[in-house]
């Protein structure tokens, strides 16, 4: 049944007056020129694709003007930001490429609205690349919008590599890429901006996904990545020979084992050792492309964005950063203290509070000395720890003696010797009384009523005592883990227990097997040295698949297989396929292990 007061028709331009009066006539709706939007999206994108998108612009600009920055603090425009704000070009993103315009508009009214907006135009004390940088790495986890845009695009792309069933897939092949292959099909120049925007979104697949060999037929052995190796996943080595194009062609004649002189012959050494390393199956499907970035294998929306970020991140020159560093800044953001002070925290880390030296910096023209000991320039540091006074707040309190003896040149230093020894309560003293020291400047630069100094380091313990106890949970008692024992198989049925061993300086592997009754009587056991594999799930997945066939020398027909690799022990139970690197030993286990007479 067709509503027809929700229905109306609309004509491209080859269309004749007549044929549309018909059609008009015969369903007895209306005609109009054209769909401004379907689903919430525009129906037709022109040249001004800027003008097409705007309203995403206009809804975010609303969201923002309903909150006024009294109401807000940074620790709220941070939810603000990325609970509403972040969340409302998504829908449109997954579909089209937003142009590079349109998302830095976006992007500026983001900052504008995290610094404080207003009619004062204020400080930006963190550049937009840090904001979108992890947490753990002293950023605040923004996203950077046309990254972000081309991850979910790129998820379209994989659902045409992957979903061939589905009805999108065979409309969209049927007239742009007939062969069945995405990657490569042509821009057609009357193609669809939908179409358009998600064949840009190849680069990012290509970048991030690897082939897993099959018949080798798919792969180009020197322009696709197939490579185990996630740092080195493309052939390298000068192409010396014509007549190898596809992986099949390093295979020996109507097998599935590689041909040691052709390696030799084709790669440099250790590349030629680490094709020696992959594991392929006789009978093993055709290749396919898999995404090593997550457990399953499948393409997820947080691997891809993150692979961009960090690919710009390590182009980008920029001072070495040790482990330390990244504890520090994780350890900020568990700070027992509200939210506002752990901002607090974070923006004296980054030296990118409203400090004398950086608004002189920044051209203001303000005198660079302290106004609490009218000596030194005020600094992060001097401001919150050098100062006379500040100094005489930390020195009265027990928990900060031998903290006042380090020596530290910044904040970040000296929240590192923080971190290192101390407890959690501490931590929380810490960062309140800074952060009551900052509130007193403020207030004395106000001339507003403050604490004195001798009472602030006991009104910051009872503030932090407060939040404690409102904040109070029961902590879990841990239970202890009941100790894994081995269980015996039931009447008739026998348990086989497989595990493997693997160097990652050498990529060499060995496995053990071992079959018991139901009285745990040793069976048989085997141990076997598999040469050079993938990976350490690699192994376990050829110890699993070499007690399959074990039992069938054996002649058990009713096994059990147990192993303590998650990874593998779960791919064994799944009932659908998966990209995992792997999953082609695993099908070939279950196949042989149909085989018996029962197998679990």
């Amino acid at each position: 049944m067709i509503n027809k007061e929700k229905t109306t028709l609309c004509f491209s331009k080859n269309t004749d007056e007549a044929t549309q009066e018909a059609l008009k006539v015969a369903l007895n709706v209306p005609a109009i020129r054209h769909y401004e939007k379907y689903l919430g999206l525009p129906s037709f994108v022109g040249r001004n694709k800027t003008a097409c998108f705007t309203q995403i612009k206009e809804r975010i600009w609303g969201r923002m003007q309903g909150w006024k920055e009294k109401l807000l603090s940074q620790a709220g425009r941070e939810v603000m930001i990325k609970a509403v704000v972040q969340s409302i070009p998504v829908y449109s993103m997954n579909v089209f490429k937003l142009p590079m315009g349109l998302c830095k508009d976006i992007e500026a009214m983001i900052r504008k609205f995290w610094w404080g907006s207003g009619d004062a135009k204020k400080i930006q004390w963190v550049k937009w690349s840090s904001l979108c940088s992890s947490k753990s790495i002293g950023g605040m986890g923004f996203r950077h919008f046309q990254k972000f845009n081309n991850a979910l695009l790129a998820k379209q792309v994989w659902r045409f590599l992957h979903h061939r069933e589905s009805l999108l897939f065979k409309v969209f092949s049927a007239k742009y890429f007939p062969n069945g292959n995405i990657l490569e099909a042509s821009v057609h120049p009357k193609c669809s901006y939908a179409w358009r925007s998600i064949l840009q979104a190849r680069g990012v697949i290509e970048k991030g996904a690897i082939w897993r060999v099959g018949n080798g037929q798919l792969i180009d052995v020197w322009h696709h990545r197939w490579l185990p190796d996630l740092n080195h996943s493309k052939i390298i080595s000068p192409r010396a020979s014509s007549s190898v194009q596809r992986v099949c062609d390093l295979f020996l004649p109507d097998t599935r084992i590689w041909d040691p002189g052709r390696l030799a012959s084709c790669f440099l050494p250790w590349e030629a050792d680490m094709v020696r390393r992959i594991q392929v199956c006789e009978d093993g499907d055709e290749d396919t492309l898999i995404w090593p970035l997550t457990n399953d294998g499948a393409y997820s929306l947080r691997s891809a964005y993150q692979m961009l970020v960090s690919a710009e991140a390590s182009l980008m020159p920029s001072s070495s950063t040790s482990d330390e560093s990244g504890l520090v800044w994780k350890k900020i953001w568990k700070i027992r203290t509200p939210n506002k002070i752990r901002h607090f925290i974070w923006r004296a880390a980054k030296d990118s509070l409203p400090i004398k030296q950086n608004l002189l910096a920044r051209h203001l023209p303000i005198s660079p000395v302290c106004a609490g000991c009218d000596d030194h320039t005020e600094t992060t540091l001097h401001c919150l720890w050098l100062c006379d006074q500040s100094r005489s707040v930390w020195t009265s309190i027990p928990e900060f003696r031998l903290l006042v003896q380090k020596k530290c040149r910044t904040f970040f230093e000296l929240l590192g010797e923080l971190f290192s020894g101390g407890s959690s309560f501490r931590i929380a003293f810490f960062a309140t009384v800074a952060w009551c020291l900052w509130q007193r400047r403020n207030r004395l630069r106000e001339r507003q009523p403050v604490w004195p100094l001798h009472e602030l380091g006991d009104r910051a313990k009872a503030l932090v005592m407060e939040y404690e106890e409102v904040n109070w949970q029961e902590q879990s008692v841990s239970i202890p883990r009941p100790r894994v024992r081995w269980s015996p198989p039931p009447a008739d049925w026998y348990k086989a227990n497989f595990d493997a061993t693997f160097s990652t300086e050498s990529g060499s592997a060995a496995i053990g097997v071992v079959f018991r009754d139901q009285a745990g009587q040793v069976i048989a056991a085997l141990c076997q040295n598999l040469g050079q594999v993938q990976s350490v799930d690699m192994a376990e997945a050829l110890a699993a698949q070499r007690a399959v066939t074990f039992a069938r020398e054996l002649s058990l027909f009713n096994i059990i297989v147990e192993g303590d690799c998650l990874h593998v022990i779960q791919a064994l139970q799944r009932l659908d396929p998966c990209n995992l690197l792997f999953w082609h030993i695993i099908d070939e286990t279950k196949r042989m292990g149909q085989l018996l007479r029962g197998c679990r």
